[in-house]
């Protein structure tokens, strides 16, 4: 599991995809950071390092998937203004 979680950018990216919050996290093993996203978080995947270490993700309570669906719900509704 990873703790140390650093918010670094929340950007408007492609149409498709919607917005996205991206972070960085630090490597349990060597401390390097690893940019992962709430999706990434969300979806339990395991990311590595620069170094080559797998760091398994954990999303606890489900906070992950709950913020990108927030964010999904905002893309939709600026979508909508925009019409």
């Amino acid at each position: 599991m990873v703790s140390d979680i650093r918010p670094t950018r929340l950007v408007q990216s492609r149409p498709l995809r919607g917005i996205i919050m991206d972070f960085d996290i630090e490597c349990p093993e060597c401390g390097t950071a690893v940019n992962v996203t709430l999706q990434d978080v969300g979806q339990r995947r395991t990311v590595r390092c620069r170094r080559g270490h797998s760091i398994k993700l954990e999303d606890q309570g489900g906070g992950a998937r709950k913020a990108q669906k927030a964010l999904d719900d905002l893309d939709r509704a600026i979508k909508r203004l925009g019409r």
